[in-house]
């Protein structure tokens, strides 16, 4: 049962990571850059846990911004290591077509 145990919390933790990275991979540009000035550490419940989140800019150039987005499970000593996906947002530079502020979002599988 352990080890079946041990799979549902990851399933659970990617679950909730990929909501995570739903989430900021939604927000446009100009927002992410203002929301993430500095790392964001909040929790979200998902079932009956609570789960810890971070999210940062890695890397912001003119022409792309790179986000990290982790989450984890305080006290799974199990899974002490938190879950992570990093994603690329383009659209900052002007001479592309898209609308001001908007964002391509690629996120790279975890």
């Amino acid at each position: 049962m352990r080890g079946t145990d041990d799979m549902n919390r990851r399933q659970n933790r990617r679950k909730v990571l990929d909501l995570e990275v739903q989430r900021w991979s939604s927000v446009p540009c100009n927002r992410l850059l203002y929301e993430l000035s500095d790392v964001k550490v909040y929790e979200v419940e998902y079932g009956s846990k609570t789960y810890q989140v971070e999210v940062e800019i890695l890397e912001n150039t003119a022409k792309y911004v790179r986000q990290s987005t982790g989450i984890h499970l305080p006290g799974d000593a199990q899974l002490h290591l938190p879950e992570a996906r990093a994603a690329m947002v383009t659209g900052l530079d002007t001479l592309q077509t898209e609308p001001a502020g908007a964002c391509s979002n690629t996120v790279w599988p975890g």
